[in-house]
């Protein structure tokens, strides 16, 4: 992994330092379940991907998204 370089989107949003988290998430798990086997912890490390959440949240960006977009009225 190397340090995250700047490229947002229009909306600010920086894919690829999100991309590179959730590989350091993936990575943190899977290093975490050796070594607890290794060392016989008893730790479980378990990785999910939610997916996509139909919540309020994604809806509202969205909306926020589009105001900022809209030509001003005055």
């Amino acid at each position: 992994m190397r340090p995250p370089h700047r490229q947002t989107t229009a909306d600010g949003f920086d894919m690829r330092a999100y991309r590179q988290s959730k590989i350091a998430f993936g990575l943190f798990g899977l290093e975490l379940d050796r070594r607890s086997r290794a060392h016989g912890w008893g730790v479980t490390s378990n990785l999910a991907h939610p997916g996509v959440a139909p919540t309020s949240l994604l809806a509202a960006d969205r909306i926020s998204a589009a105001a900022r977009t809209l030509p001003s009225s005055a």
